[in-house]
């Protein structure tokens, strides 16, 4: 393990001014939260140098993440510099994209240029300076408040309330994370009552039909899932289901968490078969009854699919689904009203086709 220097010099400004600028930018996707590693001796100008032009390579990553708001390393466009095999190449430097390793969890494993910024755990800077190098490793953790992007690429809001970080819009992908297709429902109202693993478009708002993906896209309805299809075959309480990866399908008590953050009691989260609450139903959207959407979470309207197929309350009511059963056949949801002010919370069966909402791990 390489030895942690105590006594920082003049260059580790560049990466202190950084780190706080970052910090105070509440939009970023990312956030450095420490310097993990320095190698050898600050004691020379050589080293200085080079530990200078490492500092340089960390910046104009950053400085390209804060100038273009993405989630996304796109390197290559982004810094104006060549990327392959996760590596930025610069003048006189070499910054390294680090991200876990699915297959030994702890480890870390060099990224690929194509890597979304919350898959990155690590950068790792290479300066060169006088024939000597230098290198900076800094550690990242993903924050909340810039774009989320899915395995096809849609991109998703995504906002703090509390201590949960959630998406402010609802799903619309056809894949699960690992790129299997997931299976359209039928788009005439014959679907049979079971859970077939379907997803399928939110009605128009006369209720009469599929609404068309143009529609759905610039209004940001998302889908509907059958709760199989929203949890990919898992039964398993907070799995990652169809959520992108680092996310989760948000169970019963994260909702509650939510819900309590905004001001319901213990009691009230507790209720059964009910509106609950006083006004959180409206701190979620603008589209509920006196709906101001103080949250952020960004609710909107998208009805559902019975059932038997049929569309159910567009521009009325929405559902989303939480991971966690009640009964051998049935799952807790949420739902809210344009005619209501409270939070409805009740199981169902998971024939339905509601939206869905992730949160992150």
């Amino acid at each position: 393990m390489t030895k942690k220097i105590k006594n920082f010099k003049a260059s580790i400004l560049i990466v202190t001014m950084m780190i706080l600028g970052i910090v105070l930018t509440s939009s970023l996707s990312i956030a450095i939260v420490s310097l993990k590693e320095r190698k050898a001796s600050l004691g020379s100008n050589k080293s200085n140098q080079a530990y200078q032009t490492a500092d340089t390579g960390i910046e104009k990553l950053m400085d390209a993440i804060l100038t273009n708001r993405t989630v996304s390393t796109k390197t290559g466009n982004d810094l104006g510099l060549p990327c392959s095999g996760g590596k930025v190449t610069g003048a006189g430097f070499v910054v390294e994209l680090k991200k876990d390793d699915p297959a030994n969890p702890g480890n870390e494993i060099v990224a690929v240029c194509t890597d979304t910024l919350d898959k990155i755990v690590a950068i790792k800077s290479v300066g060169t300076g006088s024939d000597m190098q230098r290198s900076i490793e800094t550690a990242v953790a993903p924050g909340c408040g810039g774009k989320l992007i899915d395995v096809e690429g849609n991109e998703y809001g995504t906002v703090q309330i509390g201590s949960q970080c959630w998406m402010k819009e609802s799903l619309q992908t056809t894949k699960y994370p690992n790129g299997t297709s997931i299976v359209r429902g039928p788009t005439a109202p014959t679907w049979d009552g079971s859970d077939n693993g379907y997803y399928a478009y939110p009605s128009n708002l006369a209720g009469t039909a599929e609404e068309t993906l143009t529609n759905i896209k610039n209004n940001k309805l998302g889908f509907l899932y059958q709760w199989s299809a929203a949890m990919n075959g898992s039964t398993v309480e907070g799995a990652q289901g169809v959520c992108p990866d680092s996310w989760h399908l948000p169970t019963d008590g994260e909702y509650k968490t939510l819900e309590m953050e905004l001001g319901m009691t213990q009691l009230e989260a507790d209720k059964i078969s009910a509106w609950r609450g006083v006004n959180e139903g409206s701190k979620l959207s603008t589209e509920t009854l006196n709906g101001n959407n103080s949250s952020g979470f960004t609710a909107l309207l998208s009805g559902s699919r019975l059932q038997n197929g049929n569309f159910w309350e567009r521009g009325v009511e929405v559902y989303f689904w939480t991971s966690s059963p009640r009964l051998a056949s049935s799952t807790w949801f949420r739902s809210l009203s344009s005619n209501r002010v409270k939070i409805f919370r009740d199981s169902s069966g998971r024939g339905y086709g509601t939206s869905v909402r992730c949160i992150k791990d």
